[in-house]
């Protein structure tokens, strides 16, 4: 269990790395990536809970019509892909509505969904 723990820490070398270069810079310079560094990590964090919420109105329409999870294609992952896939195609959905490039690979098929992409 301790040689699993000790391993634990490069995985937070890339962080260590950027807050020593961070350190090393002007008071201006420190405030600005410091502000940029908090805006990536809120981005991060509403698309997560964004992509939970698509992937629970994917999980059923109340008016009993097909929702994203449910459509046959070879794009979206269906009902019975692994959890971890379903959630990156919904984060990476999320992520494409809020930065507003909206491919158009996917999207809602129900009228919950279509809300939740508007209001999205």
């Amino acid at each position: 269990m301790l040689i699993r723990y000790s391993h634990a820490r490069e995985f937070f070398f890339p962080f260590q790395f950027y807050f020593d270069k961070i350190s090393k810079l002007n008071k201006v310079k420190k405030e600005k990536l410091m502000a940029l560094l908090e805006v990536c990590v809120y981005i991060l964090v509403l698309d997560h809970f964004m992509a939970c919420l698509w992937i629970i109105l994917g999980g059923r329409d109340p008016e009993g019509g097909t929702t994203w999870l449910f459509v046959s294609s070879n794009k979206v992952p269906n009902k019975n892909e692994k959890p971890i896939r379903v959630w990156a195609t919904a984060f990476y959905w999320v992520f494409e509505v809020i930065s507003t490039v909206g491919y158009g690979d996917f999207g809602y098929s129900s009228k919950g969904e279509y809300l939740f992409a508007v209001l999205l």
